[in-house]
């Protein structure tokens, strides 16, 4: 039974007779219930009538007028499903009219000892005004059990209250359970599992703070608090949710599949936060999506898991200092923005940029921090869509394989450092590039260049496209016909190749022109230069092909590709070609430097010395095909 009291001490007699003296006061609800209401506060004595089902009226659900430090006695299990006690109280209700006031419930028995495992079962639970703490063991535990009768809906709903439970509540399948939230409100000290789909709702204006929930200590998914069904929903209107000192996993969608994946959804300047002291506070879900709002990772180490998207639609993600977050994929339209503290971590595996979408990278530490793709970064097939590295505080990293096709609806911007690490980078004419920065393909990344690519420094800036991987123009369906243009310091690394195609019928080659004189072009020893021969034909002795231009005052003295020194020859096709690092009469009128190939007659008719050379070097280059293969 339910026993409002501050101390016990009548006897069933007494209280009987006073029941018979007391009217209680009723009211028909909007469900059509027969509510009864009363006071809750350490005033009242008893109230036993409305508990049973054969009293007259019958009461379906209970409101308490609920004073400060009202207690509830709990000293028998109430059950509105079970057999013993009937259809008691489908709802319940605190509720102050007095200001924000505290309760709870006790669990006892009838001599007041505190007695574990009561359980108070109802089907709709409210809160207005008021902090409601189920008590701990050492104080007798009240379990809150919301399921609805036959697998019927149910309701919590927290208008300027808090729940806290020591004793995790519970939450029955196959009921869905609506959690409505208006004001200030908060849950504290849930741990385990709700087993009901969960439709959350944050009015606009209030703020729901999960404090202190689930194991932050261990990532053990069954320690923490855990939304388990699947396609559960949240939707925050111009509202916030807050993460704090907690572990929380919303929704469960182990295979995959679309139609269970859950969703939370910010809009109209509504506000996630997962904050805490402790390291592993976070957040785990399906979807996140935003729309003109802002989502935080507040402190050090927090965590936000996605198995899918998170969706910036105008919108802005922040993580803090040595936080990180990991997603499936970022979405991004409108202008939306991403800034990351000191040594931040952004994992995603695609990201997405919209028509006319805007994405700005920024880092706000004092240190560098990092997104990670892993698979691609996609932009429009339409319009432009922009990514924005906005300073040197901020590292995009594409990793694993990743993929960034930047096409003639690309702008890509780079104020801070882009790095390929196992990535790839394919610019394509027509694409806006500005390096201000670095750009660092490491030994196992790749730049690839299709059609008439630039890639340059804004007014006022210095950039870098340090080369330790590949440099390659041969991924072009038209080989032997791409520039890359640059007003960049280009640096060929000792590990890096550069793949190259000339056609001998058409007489053209792919080429790199160093636009801007105040730029240095450094070819390292160990660099490699991999050329190949498309559409080959015989060509007349003299012939020349252009391969790189660069400022005249930076002639590359004695810098060589390996096995490749200053006037070397090699027989590639059906010609035999002579390189030259410094070609003064390629087009002398033009003050720049150049690196040529021209025709030479065969290796056969030179001398003997130069023909055990040229073996030397064609044995060489052999071997860097083979080892490319």
């Amino acid at each position: 039974m339910l026993v409002p009291h501050r101390t016990r001490t009548m006897s069933t007699a007494i209280v009987a007779g006073f029941l018979a003296l007391v009217a209680p006061c009723f009211l028909s609800s909007a469900r059509g219930e027969t509510v009864y209401g009363t006071t809750l506060n350490n005033m009242v004595t008893t109230v036993f009538g409305a508990v049973y089902p054969n009293t007259t009226p019958h009461y379906d659900a209970i409101d308490f007028q609920t004073g400060a430090g009202g207690v509830l006695w709990v000293d028998q299990n109430v059950d509105f499903n079970g057999s013993t006690l009937s259809n008691v109280f489908t709802s319940t209700k605190f509720s102050s009219t007095g200001g924000r006031v505290s309760a709870s419930l006790l669990g006892t028995d009838e001599f007041v000892t505190p007695v574990n495992d009561r359980e108070l079962i109802v089907q709709r639970f409210a809160l207005d005004n008021v902090n409601l703490t189920t008590s701990d063991g050492s104080t007798g535990g009240v379990t809150l059990k919301i399921q609805g009768l036959g697998g019927g809906n149910t309701a919590l709903s927290l208008a300027n209250s808090t729940l806290s439970c020591n004793l995790t509540p519970h939450f029955y399948l196959p009921s869905t359970l609506a959690f409505t939230v208006t004001g200030s409100s908060q849950i504290d000290g849930w741990n385990g599992r709700v087993g009901s789909p969960t439709v959350l709702d944050v009015a606009s204006g209030g703020s729901l703070r999960i404090k202190d929930s689930g194991n932050t200590t261990t990532n053990v998914l069954s320690n923490k608090l855990y939304f388990s069904t699947d396609a559960n929903t949240a939707t925050l209107d111009a509202s916030t949710l807050v993460v704090d000192n907690s572990a929380v996993v919303f929704g469960s969608n182990p295979f995959g599949d679309p139609a269970k994946e859950s969703t939370m959804t910010f809009r109209n300047g509504a506000t996630l936060q997962i904050t805490g002291l402790n390291p592993t506070s976070s957040l785990e879900t399906d979807n996140l999506v935003f729309e003109d709002s802002s989502l935080a990772l507040a402190t050090n180490n927090t965590r936000l898991t996605l198995r899918n998207d998170l969706t910036l639609q105008d919108s802005s993600a922040t993580i803090a200092a040595y936080a990180s977050a990991t997603t499936g994929g970022i979405v991004a339209s409108g202008s939306s923005s991403i800034a990351l503290g000191t040594n931040a971590s952004l994992q995603t595996a695609t990201v997405g940029i919209g028509s006319g979408a805007t994405l700005n990278l920024m880092g706000s530490g004092d240190d560098i921090g990092s997104m990670r793709v892993t698979n691609q970064v996609l932009f429009p097939v339409s319009g432009t869509g922009t990514l924005t590295i906005g300073n040197t505080r901020a590292v995009l990293e594409l990793s694993d394989g990743a993929t960034m096709d930047v096409t003639a609806h690309a702008k890509l911007t780079n104020n801070g450092s882009i790095t390929l690490q196992e990535g790839r980078i394919t610019v394509h004419g027509g694409a806006s590039v500005a390096n201000n920065i670095e750009l660092l393909v490491q030994t196992t990344g790749t730049l690839s260049i299709v059609g008439n690519a630039s890639i340059g420094q804004e007014s006022g800036e210095h950039g870098f496209v340090t080369m330790g991987g590949v440099l390659t123009f041969r991924d072009s369906p038209t080989p032997a016909a791409n520039t890359l243009s640059t007003t960049n310091q280009l640096d060929l690394g000792s590990s890096s190749t550069l793949r190259m195609a000339i056609d001998p019928t058409a007489r053209t080659s792919d080429s790199i022109l160093i636009a801007n004189i105040a730029r240095e072009f450094t070819i390292n020893d160990g660099a490699t230069l991999d050329l190949q021969a498309f559409n080959d034909a015989v060509l007349s002795i003299g012939t020349k092909f252009l391969l790189i231009d660069y400022p005249d005052w930076q002639v590359a003295m004695a810098a060589s590709f390996r096995g490749l020194p200053d006037g070397s020859m090699f027989t590639l096709g059906l010609n035999t070609y002579m390189i030259n690092y410094n070609d003064g009469t390629y087009r002398p009128a033009e003050g720049s430097t150049f690196i040529t190939l021209s025709v030479v007659p065969e290796i056969a008719s030179a001398g003997v010395g130069s023909v055990l050379a040229i073996v030397c070097g064609a044995l060489g280059l052999f071997e860097r095909r083979r080892q490319a293969r």
